[in-house]
């Protein structure tokens, strides 16, 4: 725990003084509110009471704590908005100071879960791994959020505003995938070293479950896929559906690579989904710059396709080619 603190500790130093440097160099005249706002970073460090693999965890309490958060963000930005302050800096530094709370308060709360007694570890293993999983967690997160700069950067103002509903949707529908993997990890992990019958059951039972549950929802996605744009944004953006239609894939297929992903991290192979990860956002990279010249918003579409398909399939077949990971098979 001690040696968690001090890597967040570290990395919240490097994001202020990035943050705080961008903004300098971009010439924000709002700088010392961005250095303002990069200080939260730093209650992450605090927040290591909530490691989900050195403690059980009561969700329902971490969750609320987490909601608080958000609704102390949204009541400040109102609150700054009724007293006449509408400016990037002011917003920016009531939403961050509200998620310093809660990081707080969560770590606040949880601190009788932490167990008394601890395991001495090596800090150089901790450092490697936690750099790679840090790393992969960015690079995912580029490839999937590169697809609407891209569109906008490649093909225009159109094609960005075009593919900006569809994005936020999808990013929507898959919300259950992304918190179920980060739920799921500690089960994998114990499951995996005390009990891989119990691990096979557990991992079978919801890869099949989570590859239903995105089928479904891509498949209802894609069948009110004009009623949703219509309710949600508008007439003028219905003929969008055409956008929206292969991120309904992209929804399915994150679903079913998701937690095949989730899968080889608990596995200790973080370097492994660290390459399978960097290698979709070279896809995702070509495969706009060669899309969206020619198709537009729905290049970009596509190219989500395309990319969450690599993923998955890497995924997939690192772990049928790792003799160390338990099999799905019976």
């Amino acid at each position: 725990m001690r040696a968690a603190v001090r890597f967040r500790l570290a990395t919240a130093t490097i994001a202020l003084l990035v943050s705080t440097g961008l903004a300098w160099a971009q010439g924000d005249p709002q700088v010392l509110w961005v250095a303002a706002a990069s200080l939260a970073f730093f209650t992450h460090a605090a927040g290591m009471g909530v490691a989900v693999l050195h403690a059980d965890i009561d969700y329902s309490r971490s969750e609320s704590l987490r909601i608080v958060g958000s609704l102390l963000g949204l009541l400040a930005t109102v609150g700054l908005v009724a007293f006449g302050f509408r400016d990037a800096g002011s917003m920016l530094v009531a939403i961050y100071a509200a998620s310093a709370a809660a990081n707080l308060l969560l770590a606040f709360s949880v601190r009788s879960d932490v167990p008394a007694v601890e395991r001495p570890i090596d800090g150089r293993d901790f450092r490697r791994e936690a750099v790679s999983l840090g790393i992969g967690g960015v690079i995912r997160q580029a490839y999937y959020s590169a697809n609407p700069v891209l569109a906008r950067g490649i093909g225009g103002d159109l094609a960005g505003a075009r593919f900006a509903p569809a994005y936020r949707l999808t990013g929507f529908s898959i919300l259950f995938s992304v918190y179920f993997g980060a739920a799921s990890l500690p089960a994998l992990v114990r499951l995996r070293a005390e009990d891989p019958a119990a691990y096979r059951r557990f991992a079978r039972r919801w890869t099949a479950l989570l590859a239903i549950l995105g089928i479904g929802i891509g498949a209802s996605m894609y069948a009110l896929r004009r009623p949703l744009l219509r309710i949600l944004f508008g007439e003028e953006y219905v003929d969008t559906e055409s956008v929206l239609a292969p991120m309904c894939l992209t929804a399915a297929i994150i679903y079913i690579g998701g937690f095949a992903l989730t899968r080889l991290i608990a596995a200790g192979r973080d370097r492994v989904a660290m390459a399978i990860s960097g290698a979709g956002l070279a896809v995702n990279l070509i495969t706009n710059f060669i899309l969206i010249p020619r198709y537009g918003a729905e290049g970009a579409a596509w190219t989500s396709v395309v990319t969450e398909s690599t993923v998955a399939a890497g995924a997939y077949a690192a772990l049928a080619l790792d003799p160390n990971i338990p099999s799905l098979r019976p």
